[in-house]
């Protein structure tokens, strides 16, 4: 679920969890994982709701506290399914130019610090005035570096405002003002530049040039800048590596020596801000020797120029992650016996039926590493109450969002044997208390890397799903990363994934949608990477991990049942009916938040009406195919209240009355972890000790499991 549910249910909450230690309560201070930051809602103060406009014009807002940048959205459609307009802004105003004119438009605002994602402001619309005849070619305004601006960095960013009918702008940097001596010629997707091939104390000159289908376009104004001594931050660091992995806990810190400069200050913390350093000293060296780190632990490190009192002249930031403490590997064993399979319709085990309501616990492998006697007690309570079947995260790509050490993909290609290792035991410590996993192997949205990581990695973060499904580069990484963990040994059973009855099944990606492609495109996609799995692993099932949207409205839905048709004509760039269909597809598998989905303001019948016909509509397809069903993720933000317990009372009563293949609550919880990440989360036996809710989930899940 997109931000573990964050920018479903929009509050503001900074998690401590708890451990029990006899009779007090000690807190962790490891930050919550997936704990939203204090971020607020911008309030947008231009262009006026309702007001007429020009087609090339500046939005503002008010600034939010702690946002590093803003991301804005524009849309012709007031559910922003195609916006045309999707950018980001590092201050309060945004200018967009050759907005389509005669036309109404809506548009939003979210803060945004490092990677995480505050709520977005309330929508707001204005209507552009009609399209003048014989107008001017489209261009675009340059904005920064200033015109003239002098020191600037060799590595500076080059910012233009955003034409809203622009697919692509062509990129021009030169050392004439003619332009005869091109240093730079870029077409780029974005209204933005990074610089990285230009020499210092030069004068550039550059100007762009919007992209657009069918429309005579003009280079904009040319803007000079003359460079600087060197690339922002003076100091170049050279060893370790940026996010360089498995070092020892004695290491040297190397950067590039600077003529003339005779003292150093370098800086060593386990933040990222530097507040409380391990290390800062002032040498006259360019290397630094530390010992005595810890193990499986991301350090961040700097240097500067110690005369720079200002601290304005900070090098980059680099960071590095110690080997992990030797683990001792048991001796393999030998069983891949009690896997599930689908067949006709049911899931299968040992020869009979197998039925089940479980949880969501993505959380599960990174707790690991900040506290491995809570995931024990988790697993041991999903056990009380009956849980056969959980679903968590089995990746980890990119730099750590949370400031732990518990990335398994850090680069393409590269893994984290310590982070694999918490997964490892996470998975053994499941199959102790008789629980298997659904396991996703990677994210649409960018929480935990995901798919935007791979892309990024490729240089073209904004190239969305349709890039990371047809790119080479990016394929390839994900098929090695599956290939890898599916062909992983578990350090702890000796058994690997292909053959561990552990793991219930694989799921290729967590809510796949693809809103510029076709239906189609996504479902051929589906199938080839379903057809890899299967050719490395063909002992588990392999399923789609989607939200189970429709394309269109069909005969295959109960329509008259829906108040809002929204989930069955998404027009999200996916169909499940099409992607159930495919035969390498084990079962069919979606998702239901009524409150996102157009519901929040419905009544509680017309609400529950849905839920019904959205369950067993979505099971009669899969049931059409010869297929089994799983409601993957669920959830209805209450907080323990009544409304909330009515409509999960009914969602039950009708996966029991349907003969519901599986289920997946978002989520079950414990020991105040989690409980308050998502209002529809049921806390047990601690946190908001919601009994009435446990425990008629508990007889749901007893019901499940006796239901053959």
């Amino acid at each position: 679920m997109k931000s573990k549910l964050i920018n479903i249910f929009a509050g503001i909450f900074i998690l401590l969890a708890f451990v029990q230690c006899g009779d007090s309560v000690t807190p962790i201070l490891e930050p919550e994982l997936g704990q939203e930051q204090n971020l607020g809602q911008p309030q947008l103060l231009a262009p006026e709701n309702g007001s007429k406009e020009s087609t090339s014009l500046t939005f503002e807002w008010s600034k939010v506290d702690q946002a590093t940048s803003y991301q804005i959205q524009l849309s012709t459609t007031e559910d922003f399914s195609s916006p045309i307009v999707d950018g980001t802004a590092d201050s309060t105003s945004f200018k967009v130019t050759a907005l389509p004119g005669d036309t109404t438009v809506f548009w939003k605002v979210r803060p945004l610090l490092q990677n995480e994602e505050g709520p977005w402001s309330e929508t707001s619309m204005f209507n552009t005035a009609a399209e003048a005849e014989n107008s001017e070619p489209v261009t675009t305004s340059l904005q920064s570096p200033k015109d003239g601006a002098t020191k600037v960095p060799t590595n500076a960013k080059l910012q233009w405002t955003t034409v809203a009918t622009a697919s692509a702008y062509n990129l021009q940097l030169a050392t004439d003002q003619n332009f005869s001596s091109i240093v730079v010629e870029e077409e780029v997707q974005e209204a933005a530049f990074q610089t990285t091939e230009v020499s210092t104390q030069t004068t550039y000159y550059w100007r762009v040039k919007p992209v657009v289908e069918n429309e005579e376009t003009a280079w904009s104004d040319t803007f000079s800048f003359e460079t600087g001594t060197k690339a922002a931050g003076s100091v170049v660091l050279t060893s370790p590596e940026n996010e360089a992995t498995d070092q020892p806990t004695k290491v040297t810190l190397k950067w590039e020596e600077e003529s003339s400069i005779d003292v150093y200050q370098v800086q060593l913390a386990t933040d990222k801000a530097f507040a409380s350093p391990i290390v800062d000293e002032m040498i006259s060296d360019p290397s630094y020797e530390v010992a005595d780190l810890k193990n499986s632990q991301t350090y961040y490190w700097r240097v500067q120029v110690a005369a720079d009192e200002n601290n304005e002249n900070w090098s980059a930031i680099y960071e590095f992650t110690t080997e992990g403490a030797a683990v001792s590997t048991p001796p393999p064993t030998t069983s891949a016996e009690g896997i599930v399979t689908a067949s006709n319709g049911d899931f299968m085990l040992n020869g009979e039926v197998f039925r089940f309501a479980g949880t969501n616990a993505y959380y599960l492998p990174t707790y690991q590493k900040i506290n491995d006697t809570f995931v024990t007690n988790t697993l041991e309570a999903f056990e009380e109450a009956g849980v056969k079947v959980i679903r968590i995260w089995g990746f980890y790509d990119g730099a750590p969002q949370y400031g732990n050490d518990i990335t398994i993909q850090p680069k393409p290609g590269q893994y984290n044997e310590q982070a694999l290792r918490y997964l490892d035991q996470v998975i053994a410590k499941g199959k102790e208390h008789g629980i298997r996993f659904v396991v996703a192997l990677i994210n649409y949205w960018h929480e935990l890397g995901g798919m935007p990581q791979y892309n990024e990695w490729d240089g073209n973060a904004g190239g969305g799903m349709k890039h990371f499904i047809n790119d080479p580069d990016t394929q390839r990484w994900f098929k090695d990363y599956v290939k890898m963990l599916l062909n992983r040994t578990n350090t702890v059973t000796g058994v690997k994934y292909k053959n561990s009855s552990a793991i219930f099944s694989w799921e290729i990606m967590n809510e796949g949608r693809m809103p510029n492609g076709t239906p189609q495109q996504l479902r051929d996609w589906y199938q080839e990477m379903a057809q890899y799995i299967k050719s490395i692993d063909p002992n588990h099932m392999v399923t789609t991990g989607e939200e189970g949207f429709g394309s269109a409205i069909t005969a295959d839905y109960s329509v008259g049942q829906y108040a809002n048709t929204y989930p069955l004509r998404a027009e999200l760039g996916t169909s499940y009916t099409l992607n159930t269909s495919i035969p390498e597809i084990d079962y069919g598998g979606a998702h239901w938040y009524p409150s996102n989905w157009g519901y929040a303001g419905r009544s509680t019948s017309e609400l529950i009406a849905a839920q019904r016909a959205w369950i067993t509509d979505l099971s009669n397809i899969a049931e059409k195919v010869g297929k089994p069903f799983v409601l993957g993720e669920y959830g209805y933000v209450g907080w323990g209240d009544n409304t909330q317990l009515q409509v999960y009372k009914d969602m039950w009563e009708t996966a029991e009355k349907i003969e519901l293949d599986g289920s997946l609550i978002w989520q079950l919880t414990i020991d105040h972890v989690k409980c308050y990440e998502y209002g529809g989360n049921i806390c047990w036996p601690s946190g908001r000790q919601d009994a009435e809710l446990y425990n008629a989930f508990k007889a749901h899940i007893e019901a499940m499991s006796n239901s053959k």
